[in-house]
């Protein structure tokens, strides 16, 4: 089983060794598509977790007993093709390219490259990105 986790991390857990002890404990393989710990120390992954179907449910609630709000990302983006300009702002903040502008087409969206990051909806000036 493989499926994508966001997990946020509060001061008291974002030093231990969560990711490690998940990956020891439960045979669990994982790819880091973002990490960030701001200024409070507040800590905040996402996460493509790969194993066994009883593990990964495990793994999950390991890390949600440790303290760590878990959540199972589902979606991915929507565009609202009425709403978009061309602008590329979105693709400009897209890191895995999975956005881009064709050179005819307009706006291209690539959801095999989609690690929803949501950049997009942020940098998106006239709101036509959404959380799907």
């Amino acid at each position: 089983m493989m499926c994508k986790i966001e997990i946020t991390y509060d001061s008291k857990t974002v030093q231990k060794p969560l990711i490690y002890e998940m990956t020891k404990r439960y045979d669990i393989v994982f790819n880091i598509y973002r990490a960030i710990v701001d200024e409070q120390f507040m800590g905040h992954l996402i996460l493509e977790i790969e194993g066994a179907s009883k593990a990964v449910n495990q793994a999950i609630e390991f890390l949600e007993l440790e303290g760590v709000q878990v959540e199972i990302i589902q979606t991915q983006i929507v565009i609202d093709r009425l709403r978009c300009h061309q602008c590329g702002a979105c693709a400009g903040a897209c890191f895995t390219r999975a956005l881009k502008i064709g050179e005819d087409s307009g706006l291209i969206f690539d959801k095999s490259r989609c690690i929803s990051c949501y950049n997009c909806i942020e940098a998106c000036d006239v709101q036509a990105i959404e959380k799907g």
